[in-house]
Parts: C-alpha cells; structure tokens; sequence
C-alpha cells in the first residue's frame, strides 16, 4: 500500500501555480503560462471491498466493522460525511462522486472479530488489520483465500518471497509482509500450493495443499482431534458424522469460555489456534435429527469411533450425502436431495466394479471406501426446488459452500 504521505503530496501537488513576474504593470503584459497538472490519485481500494446493510451499525469490511458516522476524503480535498448505509450505498451509486474518493479520514472508530472496539490512526493499520481477517469460506479442495498468518493469530507466520494468485490466474510475488498487505488490499488473492511457514519453536514446514493447511492451523489449538474427523469442506459444522448444536460453549486460550453461535466463529476460532476444548455437555445431532449429549472427552471419542461404522469411505459420493443432512441443528432438510439413481464404480483385483444406488440411506450403508461417482449427477435445491447438475467433486465443494 502506497504511504498515505504519498497520498497527500500528490494532493497538494494539484494546487501548485506558477506565477510570472511582473516587472512593471504599466508597461509590461502580464503572460499566463499554462500548467499541465498531474492529477494521478492513489485510492484506497478497501473502501470499494466493503459491504453495506448488514445491520451492524456500520460498514463491513471482511471480518472488520467501520463504524458511522465516518467521512471519507476526495481528492480535491473536501470531505464527505457517511451517516449509514444509504448514505454510502448513494456515494458509491454517484459514478461522478464516488470515483474520485481517495480514502478514509482518520482516526476511523471500527469493532475488531471479537466485537471489541478499537481506534484506526491511518490507512496502513486498516490495511493490516484487514489483512489478518480470517477466511470464513471460499476454500476448495484446491484453493485457499491468502490471509497474514503470522504469530499474532497462529502458532505459525509465513516464509518469504510467497507467490499468490489473483482471481483471473495471473501469480503476483509478495517479498515480505509489507508486499502481502498490499497485494491483500487491492484485490482477491489465494495461496500458491506449495509454501512454507514456520512454526514459533523455529521449525521450517512446507503445505503441500488445503488438507495440509487446514491441519497445521488447527494443530495450533490446545487439543487435538485427528482432522479426519472436522468436516472443513462444510465450514466445521460436523464433527466426524454428527452435526454441531450452535450455540454451544468452548474453551479458549485465556482458560475462559465463551459462546460460539455458527459454524462461522467456530472455525475462526479453529484456525487461529484459540479452541482448548469444549465446555461440556456438549449437543451433537445425528444423521436421522436426533439430539446426542457427551459429558466429556471420553465419551466424546467412543461417539466418534462409532462414525467408522457409519461412513467408511473418502469417496466424493461421501461428500455428496453430506449436503442431505439437516443445514443446522435446529433443521430437518438439508441444502438438497439426490436426484436418484447414480452410479458409483470400484477397483477391484479384476476390474472397475459398478454400482447403482437408488437412495441416501444405500450410500450410507455403502462398504467400498474408495467409491467415486460417474458424472453428470443431479440434485434439487430445497431452497427454490430448482434442478442443479454437478460435474465433479469442486462443484460439489461450491455448492456445500454456499448452503453452509
């Protein structure tokens, strides 16, 4: 991000003339000389990211709320009051005025991820904070939206030079985290598998890939449940097979508890590393809606060994159920239904085995792990009814994404 002294110099700049000298107004003609003005305005770009009408008292920017009332500063130099969201929703519709908004005026009130209020001095704090802000979606099996890991949110920062990539492919190299913030502000960017991170006792570890990632943030929390069982593909609403009762209470870092209320702040709680455990009893439903309470760890494990009977496989038809299942705890439908029969094939020691199923519960009680759906595949959205063709196992992903 440019330093908003630059910002400021080039704002002056505009209003430089140079004046001839008049030796003698009686006797000689004043000549104007004309000036070319260079009027470039470096922006900043997170005003155009943030999101109006969230009822949250402010504007939101990823996991940052800006508070109104708030002004924001044009490039002539005058300033613009924001009020509420139809105050910024008419700016940003204005195409006359809303293009040559060059920043925030500062100091800018804003709630923090926690809700605490905090005090933004200049653009690059806001850049910076914006930056560590936590993905709460848009991960695929191959993809991840980059965010600052670093030792203020995680038991792990990130190695430098990092390559990333923007939305359309192109890659962009970050030299340190002065380059990351920067890249992180002026547009969408993901991690390039794979990177390297470095652990706070000092050792060096490469991701390979998502799985790769998702694991070392989460080993970062207090406890340890193997990843197999935290369902990151649906946004960690599941624990092994059974579904999260939100709100539920966990244990944090600081030894306090504190209520969790969607599977939005669980995970961001997962992977910044504060999760110690959970305050139990602790509410689990399973696949048929039924309510399950655990007293403790241990019964927590025995009902999770019982999950090995229920889903065996790693298959993507695994994956595909998964949307069936009730969206929340206090649900009985799920994102959609299986539009039925599909076909699932199998090695076996003499050939591609096929197999037809006809309902959710033939998948359930399916015993070839390694199953893999034969494409096209169909399913109904609850939602509006309407008919949605899958092509693959990242379409299934986006689609689970979106009902979760």
């Amino acid at each position: 991000m440019k330093n908003i002294l630059g910002i400021l110099l080039l704002f002056f700049s505009a209003f430089m003339l140079t004046n001839c000298e008049k030796e003698n107004l009686d006797m000689i003609e004043i000549e104007e000389e004309e000036i070319t003005v260079d009027t470039t305005i470096i922006s900043n770009n997170l005003i155009f990211r943030s999101n109006p009408g969230t009822q949250s008292g402010g504007l939101e920017l990823d996991c940052i709320t800006i508070l109104y009332p708030f002004d924001l500063l044009k490039s002539d130099g005058t300033t613009i009051s924001i009020n509420n969201d139809d105050d910024f929703l008419s700016l940003i519709d204005s195409t006359a005025t809303g293009s040559d908004i060059i920043d925030f005026v500062y100091p800018l009130d804003v709630l923090d991820d926690e809700g605490e209020q905090e005090t933004i001095d200049d653009a690059e704090e806001l850049a910076e904070m914006f930056a560590e802000c936590v993905p709460d979606g848009g991960w695929t099996t191959d993809e991840f939206p980059a965010y600052l890991v670093s030792f203020d949110n995680s038991c792990y920062t990130l190695q430098y030079p990092l390559t990333l990539e923007t939305l359309d492919g192109t890659e962009v190299t970050a030299n340190d985290e002065e380059d990351f913030i920067e890249l992180m502000t002026e547009e969408i960017v993901f991690f390039v598998f794979p990177f390297n991170v470095i652990h706070e006792d000092g050792d060096l570890e490469t991701v390979e890939d998502v799985d790769e990632l998702f694991s070392l943030l989460i080993s970062c929390n207090g406890f340890y449940i193997d990843s197999t069982d935290w369902e990151w593909e649906t946004g960690f609403e599941y624990i092994g097979c059974y579904m999260i009762a939100f709100p539920l209470d966990v244990v944090v870092s600081d030894g306090s508890v504190v209520t969790v209320n969607n599977h939005m702040e669980l995970c961001d709680l997962m992977l910044v590393g504060e999760l110690v455990d959970y305050a139990y009893p602790l509410t689990l439903t399973d696949v048929d809606g039924n309510s399950v309470t655990v007293n403790d760890e241990d019964e927590l494990y025995e009902l999770l060994d019982e999950c090995d009977d229920f889903i065996i496989g790693s298959g993507d038809i695994f994956i595909l159920v998964t949307g069936t299942f009730p969206i929340d705890s206090t649900g009985t439908t799920g994102c959609y239904t299986i539009n039925y029969p599909i076909t699932v094939t199998s090695e076996t020691g003499t050939g591609v085995m096929e197999i037809e199923i006809f309902s959710d519960q033939e998948i359930l009680e399916l015993s070839v792990p390694d199953a893999s759906l034969e494409y096209p595949v169909s399913v109904t959205l609850t939602s509006d009814g309407s008919v949605v063709e899958l092509n693959g196992i990242e379409e299934i992903f986006e689609l689970l994404e979106d009902c979760f």
